[in-house]
């Protein structure tokens, strides 16, 4: 009897996966979930309380339908060949990815870019943007830059704030191209690329949020593979430029430390000179410097909602990790030393096993483990998603980050498009662990991708 079940059992998984492997399986689970969303709007009943039987059918509904589409759109991504698109299409391709971000852009913005506003006047004034505001948290580039787009929104009749925010936009989708350029000169795929546009992540995020991590990630990459070639000069340049942008690779020279492939003087050069030019680009705030070591160095927000704070929580007792002594220095408070050898451990384990893709890895595992977050992060490992599109863990990710963005997040689009208008009632508290559960697809996706290599090597010795 029981052979029988498990027969059953393994027919019944044979036809579900045999139908979402369908050519257009993706399409019409798209569809179903709007034409179900319709008619369930419809329904008088559906304006019911979140504790209505109602709204947690339709959330289970909605909840298996979007799985179903995530699996169907990963199958078929598994079908797509490299294909290569002409020049013809990138011609029609790349606007169209312009006009849908500053489509976004039309919606509105948001306390990022009140913030922005904000840095943009200081400059203008001529004041230091350190010492007149705690809501710029970085090195002086952007906030200059942000300065002259201001001023060019002003010209011709008083300031124009949604041509302010579009001339952003603009900024951020020329980082993106950059990036695409960069990207295909070493191989990756047209599909890649298109992911890259067109996921609702970066649309949204580029677009209506407006976070400037892709000029970071953009010169980062570049300055990342003129170091691999031992361009040093170059590459120390550029990515001490990134630093000096957006400090978000500032951990990725851990990485390089074990790049065997690069000489260790160069290795060592990669540990400390982008870091001076990074310090270098504050000596004209020298007399503000407590604002910027209170502001830009140890800044953080949300470390109670994220995955690695709750793991080292359990780790040690909080209280050991918060001595007052230790608040005076911003890269050895809290748990932050244990973090950071973590990315030594993540760099030795991709240089041991010959992972390969440092750089992508590293932007993934660097909001995976993150000890503080916000949704913009999000942005932060699409260029890894779509280099892993073939694993079903980045589709996961693409749809839990979508979801967050467009539905919870006040942020975003949920301003305009929330929760309540697809009969997605649920408690507060599931919201508290979603990013959690976002940072932990990114873990299992670097782990998997490190540890993969590790089990050829032990199959192969294998008699």
């Amino acid at each position: 009897m029981s052979d029988k079940n498990s027969i059953s059992g393994a027919s019944l998984s044979n036809v579900l996966r045999a139908t979402l492997n369908s050519r257009h399986a993706w399409i019409f689970l798209l569809f179903l979930g709007i034409v179900m969303n319709g008619l369930f709007a419809l329904n008088p009943l559906s304006a019911d309380g979140s504790d209505s039987i109602l709204g947690m059918f339709r959330f289970y509904c909605n909840l298996i339908v979007a799985l179903g589409f995530c699996y169907a759109a990963f199958l078929k991504s598994l079908r797509i060949s490299n294909f290569k698109l002409t020049k013809t299409y990138w011609f029609f391709i790349i606007p169209f990815a312009l006009l849908l971000r500053l489509l976004m852009a039309q919606l509105g913005g948001n306390y990022d870019l009140e913030s922005f506003e904000i840095t943009a006047d200081i400059i203008l004034r001529g004041d230091s943007v350190y010492a007149s505001t705690s809501r710029y948290n970085y090195g002086p580039i952007w906030a200059y830059w942000l300065g002259l787009l201001k001023f060019l929104s002003s010209i011709g009749g008083g300031y124009n704030k949604t041509l302010f925010h579009s001339y952003i936009v603009i900024t951020l989708f020329l980082a993106e191209l950059a990036l695409l350029k960069g990207i295909k000169k070493h191989g990756f795929s047209d599909i890649t690329c298109l992911i890259l546009l067109f996921n609702p992540v970066s649309i949204i995020l580029i677009g209506h949020h407006s976070q400037f991590d892709m000029l970071a990630i953009a010169t980062g990459y570049y300055a990342y593979h003129k170091i691999k070639k031992e361009q040093m000069l170059g590459g120390l340049i550029l990515l001490g430029l990134s630093f000096s942008i957006k400090h978000l690779l500032v951990f990725l020279p851990l990485l390089m430390l074990f790049d065997t492939r690069i000489r260790l003087k160069n290795r060592l050069l990669t540990i400390v000179v982008p870091g001076l030019i990074f310090g270098l680009s504050f000596l004209p705030f020298l007399a503000d410097f407590v604002a910027i070591q209170k502001n830009v160095l140890s800044y953080q927000l949300n470390h109670g909602q994220t995955l690695f704070y709750k793991l080292f929580e359990i780790a040690i007792p909080h209280a050991f990790s918060e001595f007052e002594s230790l608040q005076l220095i911003p890269l050895i408070n809290g748990y932050k030393p244990l973090w950071i050898a973590s990315f030594l451990g993540l760099g030795f384990l991709i240089n041991k096993y010959k992972t390969g893709h440092t750089f992508e890895l590293y932007l993934a595992y660097l909001v995976a483990s993150s000890l503080a977050i916000s949704e913009q992060y999000f942005l932060i490992p699409v260029l890894t998603i779509a280099l892993y599109r073939k694993q079903f863990i980045s589709w996961l990710y693409l749809l839990l980050s979508s979801y967050y963005i467009m539905f919870v997040s006040a942020h975003n689009t949920a301003k305009y498009f929330n929760l309540e208008s697809l009969g997605i009632y649920l408690p507060a508290n599931w919201y508290s662990i979603g990013f959690a559960q976002i940072q932990l697809c990114l873990l299992i996706l670097v782990l998997s991708t490190v540890l993969k290599n590790k089990f050829k090597e032990s199959t192969v010795s294998l008699p």
